[in-house]
């Protein structure tokens, strides 16, 4: 009976490093972000773009400038910027508000390849940040009202910038942008 078994085991191993293999991530440079294109046999994944994290422990500007990938029909654009926010400072609703990251004061641009600005808006965290942690999410959301997608989709090309103009109090949060809801 023992080569019955080891038949199986074989069989097993040969699933397992299939199902392993067909859920690898892509992705494609698009400018300053990239294109990630996760790929699943059990789940459908959709496409997001990925940005370097920006540091709000001290005053500074960054520019991300994101170009249409080859083969895409459209262009991403970021729709959330997302923080990892410790569990105790979760409770947004909380008459304390002595969360270091809510001194957090930012510009946040959306600017077209002619220059123009097509979206402007400070953010200042203390009063602004409505969204609140998913259930087992590690983040906590503040969605973007960019222009509609119609005015954007004939874009090839933008510049996305985020500026700190008002430090956090814990030089360790980081804010993520996200062009996922």
């Amino acid at each position: 009976m023992p080569f019955v078994n080891l038949r199986y085991a074989k069989a097993a191993a040969v699933v397992s490093i299939g199902l392993v293999a067909s859920a690898c991530t892509t992705s494609v440079r698009c400018g300053d972000a990239r294109r990630v294109h996760p790929a699943s046999i059990l789940f459908m994944m959709e496409d997001y773009l990925e940005f370097p994290k920006i540091p709000l422990g001290e005053r500074k500007a960054f520019s991300f400038h994101v170009t249409k990938c080859k083969g895409d029909a459209t262009i991403f654009f970021p729709k959330s910027l997302r923080m990892r926010i410790p569990k105790a400072e979760l409770d947004l609703t909380q008459s304390s508000h002595d969360q270091p990251w809510r001194s957090t004061l930012l510009r946040v641009s959306l600017v077209g390849p002619d220059g123009r600005k097509l979206y402007d808006q400070k953010i200042n965290l203390a009063t602004d940040w409505k969204g609140g942690a998913e259930v087992g999410s590690k983040y906590s959301k503040l969605w973007l009202k960019l222009p509609g997608e119609a005015k954007l989709a004939s874009l090839e090309s933008y510049t996305f910038q985020v500026e700190v103009l008002r430090p956090s109090g814990r030089r360790a949060d980081t804010l993520e942008i996200s062009s996922e809801y």
